[in-house]
């Protein structure tokens, strides 16, 4: 015996198939409304994440551009300066770049970046380095050559300054090998001295002198340079021989290749003097009446001034947020 289907009954079936299919036309167009939403988003966050690197290279690269007008030197260890970057085309970034200061002449440079929907922040992280840290010098005088000290030299010691660069006065004067100390009648017997190749290292100064002059915050003389009197301060490069008649204060270092002399006037010199010249049966450095007051410190800032700090490319990260 065989049940034929009413109407009633293929009229409930039908509908069934119905509501199934709406159903599933439903999830479809709910999975596809999900995907473009997801699409779209990704895509937005995508553009704030190259918005946002790209903005922090840019505000990194801005600050290690104008490190002289911001005084980067200046900063003493263990502190931090916070400095605002306008970010040129974008009003919606909030930019700072944080400073901090860590031994061996490094800073340690931290990019901040947020959106201003709150829907994306970066924080770039970057070390650099003064590159003439290696360069600053030891003694008040270093010298390739002769050193003659005649009446009225006086060395001093200062010790003020940063912890890493405090100058503890090992010695007054570094000499090269086979160079040696002369005094003449009524000049000071207290003058600790040391040898050390260093001094006698002229591709050592000339890495410094080619790198130095490439700056355009020195003052740098080709030749012979006669000085009457004044006061100065930061790198003065000479490539010739430096003298000094008159009453002068220098406060930095001084670099001359063809040796100093400062014989009169009552010269004063904070920070180094370093002499290349070796020229045989004369004295590279020949001082009378001057005070030379040795500070590492000094020196180290003058030479952080000249050339500013550069990139550690191994040791920059990115935290992302």
């Amino acid at each position: 015996m065989s049940v034929r289907p009413t109407a009633r009954n293929r009229s409930a079936i039908a509908l069934l198939i119905a509501l199934s299919l709406i159903a599933l036309l439903g999830l479809l167009v709910a999975g596809a409304f999900g995907t473009a939403t997801s699409i779209r988003r990704s895509g937005r966050f995508a553009q704030t994440d190259l918005t946002l690197t790209a903005a922090a290279d840019y505000a990194l690269a801005s600050v290690l551009a104008s490190s002289d007008s911001l005084a980067l030197a200046d900063i003493a260890i263990g502190q931090s300066r916070v400095l605002p970057v306008d970010v040129v085309g974008s009003a919606r970034l909030q930019a700072a770049v944080s400073v901090t200061r860590l031994p061996g002449s490094v800073l340690w440079m931290l990019a901040d970046l947020s959106s201003g929907g709150g829907d994306g922040r970066r924080r770039v992280n970057f070390v650099t380095r003064f590159p003439l840290a290696a360069f600053t010098p030891e003694a008040a005088l270093t010298s390739r050559g002769d050193v003659q000290l005649g009446f009225g030299v006086q060395f001093r010691v200062d010790s003020t300054g940063d912890v890493d660069c405090r100058s503890t006065g090992v010695a007054d004067v570094v000499l090269a090998p086979g160079a040696r100390l002369r005094r003449v009648a009524g000049a000071t017997d207290s003058v600790r001295t040391v040898t050390q190749f260093s001094a006698a290292d002229s591709a050592r100064y000339l890495l410094g002198a080619t790198n130095l002059r490439r700056s355009a915050r020195i003052a740098y003389a080709p030749g012979d340079l006669t000085v009457t009197g004044g006061s100065s301060a930061g790198v003065l490069l000479v490539e010739g021989r430096l003298r000094i008649t008159g009453p002068f204060s220098f406060a930095g270092v001084v670099i001359a290749r063809g040796g100093i002399e400062a014989t009169s006037g009552g010269a004063v010199f904070r920070g180094a003097l370093m002499s290349f010249d070796a020229t045989a049966g004369a004295a590279g450095i020949q001082l009378q009446d001057a005070t030379l007051i040795f500070s590492r410190c000094a020196a180290r800032h003058a030479l952080e001034t000249a050339l500013p700090p550069r990139a550690v490319r191994e040791r920059s990260w990115a935290e992302l947020f």
